[in-house]
């Protein structure tokens, strides 16, 4: 698992600065999926592609975009699965 300073010692390297996108915090996002999945499992797809963005513009970290578009998806079936019920 990487660390916070490995991965600022990657990027710094690599001369990509270190992007945030993700301004909300986590704990919320899990409340509103649990609450409201009909909006926060959209919510959740799109935070989880603006951070595949973040990391195809890293080599090396393919593979965890990789994974992030697999949880990204499994927030789209989410959200299509709480529309029908």
């Amino acid at each position: 698992m990487r660390q916070p300073s490995g991965f600022s010692a990657v990027t710094a390297a690599g001369g990509h600065p270190m992007a945030r996108i993700a301004t909300l915090p986590l704990f919320r996002q899990g409340i509103g999926v649990a609450l409201k999945p009909r909006v926060f499992a959209y919510i959740v797809a799109i935070w989880l592609v603006l951070i595949i963005l973040n990391l195809l513009s890293i080599p090396g970290y393919y593979d965890v975009a990789l994974r992030d578009l697999r949880l990204a998806l499994c927030a789209l079936a989410l959200g299509r699965l709480s529309q029908a019920a």
